[in-house]
């Protein structure tokens, strides 16, 4: 598996703009995490999600090790929509979710063999 970070054909937000949405879990929205969110973004039009970016190395670890969730941005707080519609070009009704985490999708497996010589090394003696 490898993470996902191609964010060319959907709008961003950094960190900053939404971090009244963390913790998430106290958020009183509808929550999609996870492999549901997973289902669920290949449902969706990627244009109209927006990801949450990092704006700082510290923001990055944060949302690097959130677990994939998706919000619809109907059942955002006002205030917050608000905050995240000044972020966006465009007006926010033409987007439908916002993704927080990442995203892993499967890659080929990989064999240690493939890394290798194929010898192992000797101790050296002496």
């Amino acid at each position: 598996m490898h993470i996902v970070y191609d964010y060319a054909e959907r709008e961003t937000v950094q960190f900053g703009v939404v971090s009244d949405l963390f913790p998430v879990a106290e958020l009183d929205a509808p929550l999609v995490r996870n492999r549901d969110a997973l289902l669920r973004l290949e449902e969706l039009d990627e244009g109209a999600i927006i990801v949450v970016v990092p704006e700082s190395m510290a923001t990055g670890y944060h949302l690097g090790d959130h677990e994939l969730t998706l919000i619809a941005i109907e059942d955002l707080p006002a205030a917050l929509t608000r905050a995240v519609s000044a972020a966006v070009d465009g007006p926010i009704e033409a987007y439908t979710h916002i993704q927080l985490g990442k995203q892993i999708e499967s890659g080929p497996n990989r064999s240690l063999s493939e890394f290798g010589s194929g010898t192992p090394a000797q101790p050296k003696q002496g």
